[in-house]
């Protein structure tokens, strides 16, 4: 019995140049799947107008769950990325609520903050709160920032991923 020795081998360098390539191919379809065509309308990036970021925006809303002991939330000041300015003088009375709508950016951190005034049902302020809305890229949080009272009223916030309730504690 004659046993020959058989070997199967590549040119050394082309193995591990193929493996390199294939990676980076790879890679290459990851990204660009990211960045759709906008002139398919399959994007939110807008070319045109210089902010070559936006993708979405994201809802967040602030209810006011106050019940045993009623208060009112008056917008006191806003700032951060809006994609359209919220009204100014808007109050959330018991049982109701406000919608704002943040933007969403590729790669980016958007933020806005509000502050709203605590007024008793007289129209007293006894105290404030201010709010962080915040979306990075896909994941959205609120941050309760602070929640100031001058007199005791039994005031707390729960908060969750895309929303604020004010309640009585």
């Amino acid at each position: 019995m004659n046993f020959e020795r058989v070997e199967i081998s590549t040119v050394k360098g082309k193995g591990s140049n193929f493996g390199l390539i294939l990676v980076l191919f790879i890679l290459l379809v990851i990204v660009t799947s990211l960045f759709r065509s906008p002139i398919n309308g399959d994007s939110g990036v807008n070319l045109e107008d210089d902010n070559s970021t936006i993708l979405a925006t994201k809802g967040f809303n602030v209810y006011n769950k106050s019940a045993l002991q009623p208060f009112l939330l008056r917008a006191a000041s806003f700032n951060g990325n809006y994609a359209s300015p919220p009204d100014p003088l808007h109050i959330i009375r018991p049982g109701e609520s406000y919608h704002f709508e943040v933007d969403r950016y590729y790669f980016y951190v958007s933020e806005a903050y509000v502050t709203y005034d605590l007024l008793d049902m007289n129209g007293t302020r006894f105290g404030d709160a201010r709010l962080r809305m915040r979306v990075d890229t896909h994941v959205a949080s609120t941050t309760v920032l602070s929640l100031n009272t001058t007199i005791y009223f039994p005031v707390g916030i729960e908060n969750g991923g895309t929303y604020f309730n004010f309640v009585n504690r």
